[in-house]
């Protein structure tokens, strides 16, 4: 319970330095920002390794707050895997190209298998924690690197790397 409230006070004092400094630096409009990104991602779990895409979207309210959801989509025959997720982020901007995130939010996972004798499918919820790195080439195209580890339908880990576009 300790943990639960030291992590909202933070967030809540992330969010107040946030609209404090947007209040000083009206002229920078890169503060607040939306993005959308397609990525090649590995998804790891026991017993299972295969590769796949997908893509997202994402908002930062905030130079440190902001939002993120993605879809990846896994295929390795006889199994189709489609994980999603959605998350708040945190995110340290270390200058106007270069940024790290951790986020924190809920996973999706539907998985269906075609062993020969009919279809299997299974779905589950979870967790998802996320940490990665967002770099801008120019105003509105960049590159993310991220990694999500996630519990539906088994603890897994993904990792993931792309092209995004900042508007």
């Amino acid at each position: 319970m300790r943990i639960a409230a030291a992590a909202l006070a933070a967030l809540l004092g992330l969010c107040m330095a946030g609209s404090a400094e947007a209040q000083t630096r009206l002229s920078d409009s890169s503060q607040t920002y939306g993005f959308v990104y397609g990525e090649f991602s590995h998804f790891d779990a026991t017993g299972l390794k295969v590769d796949g895409g997908g893509g997202g979207a994402g908002w930062h309210f905030t130079r440190y707050l902001g939002i993120q959801g993605g879809v990846d989509y896994y295929r390795q025959t006889p199994l189709d895997l489609t994980t999603a997720n959605a998350e708040v982020m945190l995110t340290y901007p270390a200058n106007d190209k270069f940024s790290l995130y951790a986020g924190l939010g809920g996973s999706y996972a539907h998985g269906t298998a075609n062993p020969g004798l009919g279809s299997i499918t299974r779905e589950s919820t979870g967790y998802s924690v996320s940490m990665g790195m967002e770099y801008w080439f120019r105003r509105p195209f960049g590159l993310r690197f991220g990694y999500h580890h996630q519990n539906a339908g088994g603890v897994a880990d993904q990792l993931g790397i792309g092209l995004a576009l900042r508007f």
